[in-house]
């Protein structure tokens, strides 16, 4: 998606970093992966914002992560050394049940108990504590702020950014009781829960108004 036509625009108002996802590191485990066969294109994406930075003299990020999984085994070794000369950041990380959204994972993936967010710094390895709630917010396609990176239905979503600013949504009545929910560890009926504890109870929305579940 981030190719040139769509970037330079987004570039040139002022971005200040992009992240890449590539989950393998040959065109036959990325097609394993992500379903599609644009691994070579998304290179060719990256090292354009590369050089593109280069000619523009723009100062802004560029960053890769990489999810080691079962159908990607090792290849991050080699995306990184490709990759090297064109990102300021690679990040491997482990595999996770993406927020409790894919809890097939915990039966078909090489899972970390201690850190099924996958993306855990050592120091933030408390089990039961997830650093998100109290350290980001994420904007979602629909433009809700919601406490989670893979919060895919917006049943962690607080508030309509398209109604309140960036500080009213942190400090929202919704992203405080999350808080305390992690705080005094009762995440019953939330998808925090079964993230971090495994399960696959019933989950609530924190705002019903903006949860957009696909089934």
């Amino acid at each position: 998606m981030a190719d040139p036509k769509r970037a330079k625009d987004v570039i040139d108002a002022g971005l200040d970093s992009i992240k890449f996802s590539v989950n393998g590191g040959s065109r036959e485990s990325y097609r394993k992966v992500h379903g599609v066969d644009d691994f070579d294109k998304v290179l060719e994406n990256i090292k354009w914002f590369s050089d593109y930075r280069d000619i523009s003299g723009r100062d802004f990020g560029i960053y890769v992560s990489c999810v080691e999984n079962s159908r990607n085994h090792g290849d991050w070794v080699v995306l990184k050394e490709v990759l090297s000369f064109y990102v300021d950041e690679f990040d491997h990380r482990t595999c996770s049940n993406q927020g409790g959204n894919m809890l097939a994972n915990n039966q078909t993936e090489l899972i970390n108990p201690a850190n099924l967010l996958g993306s855990l710094l050592p120091e933030q390895l408390d089990f039961r504590r997830c650093p998100d709630p109290f350290h980001r917010m994420t904007v979602t396609p629909q433009g809700f702020a919601t406490a989670c990176v893979v919060d895919y239905d917006n049943y962690l979503a607080t508030t309509d950014l398209r109604n309140c600013s960036l500080k009213e949504a942190w400090e929202s009545k919704f992203f405080k009781e999350l808080r305390k929910k992690h705080l005094s560890r009762k995440l019953e009926g939330s998808i925090c829960n079964n993230c971090l504890h495994i399960n696959e109870g019933v989950c609530e929305p924190l705002n019903y108004d903006l949860c957009t579940p696909k089934s």
